[in-house]
């Protein structure tokens, strides 16, 4: 099988970042539901992991609730159709890492790479999480995470672009 295929994609989860909400188990401890509210689930269970992430970097007087993630991106859907359909959200903190003042910033994306596509991520659909540290006197990330949490295939309305081509969206068809 080709690299980053659906049959081998478990071999590109990190554990300590990645988990694949397809299984049963972890659909059963973060109460993940079948059909359309997987998506909307996935992308709380994704913040969920930056506070996580926060506190395991000894980040206490930071954290994100969903509210605090404004849209940054949109596409159409394949679904209705609509146009302004969000598959992005950042939200952006003050904070301090190791002594250093700056600034937390998280991020939480809907991605469904096609499978013919390059690409260093997973190509199977995912709802992706990060989170960077960026000190105010340099602007560069100290330190960033990025994770994944794989969905069910059609859980996923719309898509990010791809980041070199912006001219595909997702090219399947969702079944209802």
């Amino acid at each position: 099988m080709a690299k980053g295929s659906e049959g081998d994609y478990r071999q590109q989860l990190n554990p300590l970042l990645d988990m694949d909400l397809r299984d049963a188990g972890m659909r059963a401890r973060y109460d993940v539901p079948n059909g359309w509210g997987e998506a909307e689930k996935a992308r709380l269970v994704a913040i969920d992991k930056i506070n996580w992430w926060l506190r395991e970097l000894g980040v206490r007087r930071v954290s994100f609730v969903p509210s605090d993630f404004d849209i940054t991106l949109e596409t159409r859907s394949v679904l209705t159709g609509k146009g302004q359909t969000p598959v992005e959200w950042q939200a952006r903190k003050a904070g301090e890492y190791r002594g250093e003042s700056g600034e937390w910033v998280a991020q939480v994306d809907f991605d469904d790479p096609p499978k013919d596509k390059d690409s260093a991520s997973l190509k199977v659909p995912h709802v992706g999480y990060g989170i960077a540290f960026l000190r105010i006197s340099k602007g560069k990330p100290v330190i960033e995470l990025i994770g994944h949490l794989v969905v069910s295939e059609n859980a996923l309305e719309a898509c990010r672009p791809h980041p070199r081509d912006r001219s595909w969206f997702k090219v399947r068809t969702r079944q209802p």
